[in-house]
């Protein structure tokens, strides 16, 4: 099983991207979190144990970025996928596997798959 931790303030977008992946990478388990430090706080309940996360970059309490550089002091190797409708903001892209824009995320679908076939 796939278990993937989505991090996004906006609501209606977190149900968008769990239900997408739900319908379309079999065996998924999607783990949701609404800002960057509840998403570290789920992380460490779940002992960083996510095969792929998912984040914004906008969001209140702790951005994106400042979500990923927690993140990457504990695991510098679980694919981060940034999906935001401001990409262009991003100063640092490399603690990124991806950065993508929230008008397309079929290419999510995609990586979680090719995730899925290397194991």
């Amino acid at each position: 099983m796939t278990k993937v931790l989505v991090v996004d303030d906006s609501d209606s977008f977190r149900f968008i991207i769990t239900e997408m992946l739900r319908l379309r990478v079999p065996g998924v388990e999607v783990v949701e979190a609404d800002n960057g430090s509840q998403g570290i706080e789920i992380l460490e309940k779940y002992d960083y144990g996510f095969d792929a996360i998912v984040t914004d970059l906008q969001m209140p309490i702790m951005d994106g970025e400042e979500f990923a550089k927690n993140l990457r002091f504990v695991d510098k190797t679980v694919p981060l996928f940034l999906i935001s409708g401001w990409t262009a903001g991003v100063k640092n892209v490399g603690l990124f596997t991806g950065i993508y824009d929230k008008t397309d995320v079929s290419y999510l679908v995609d990586e979680l798959k090719k995730l899925r076939s290397s194991r």
